[in-house]
């Protein structure tokens, strides 16, 4: 099967990404918007040709517009414009009263396809390779003992280090399992 690349040499794939700046002629507001330009900051000049010393925004964060479960799958500042309203937080256009560590939290809850927000969590922690294998190779005993023995209860020791992870391990094993 051939690649993409192979296919289209000559093509060049674009990584939808969202940013967050602040503007000082609009305080409490952050603006969120996307792009597929490789620099978020090209984009965001067009929309403010001022440059130095008159500049009046602040790239505040970016990152890529992908979900997180490994689909390829991309979402858009459309979809954390509507998280953030089932926030409470107000909007005009693409502008949102709020604070980055919401805007931030609003990215997290999109990027897995969380449409009840509880609290803000702003932050998003990826497995090591060590915690991954063994919530890999559990998730597989478990499925395969429950092929073999549905009856039975499967049961699986960690024989894991202090600082390993077990509790956030554990967590992203029933995740995965869909408990």
């Amino acid at each position: 099967m051939q690649t993409i690349d192979q296919i289209l040499p000559n093509s060049r794939r674009t990584v939808p990404q969202i940013y967050m700046y602040d503007d000082t002629s609009f305080p409490d507001w952050i603006k969120i918007g996307q792009t597929t330009r490789d620099d978020v900051n090209v984009r965001i000049d067009e929309q403010h040709p001022i440059t130095e010393p008159h500049k009046t925004y602040h790239l505040l964060w970016h990152d890529n517009a992908f979900y997180a479960d490994g689909s390829g799958e991309s979402f858009s500042d459309h979809d954390l414009h509507d998280c953030l309203r089932r926030m409470g937080k107000e909007l005009f256009g693409e502008w949102c009263r709020c604070s980055l560590r919401e805007a931030q939290a609003a990215y997290v809850a999109v990027c897995h396809r969380n449409t009840h927000i509880e609290a803000v969590r702003d932050l998003d922690y990826p497995m090591r390779d060590e915690q991954e294998q063994a919530v890999k190779q559990t998730a597989d005993y478990f499925v395969k003992m429950d092929k073999e023995e549905p009856d039975r209860p499967s049961h699986y020791l960690w024989n894991a280090k202090m600082r390993f992870g077990k509790t956030f391990a554990t967590y992203q094993l029933a995740k995965r399992m869909g408990a």
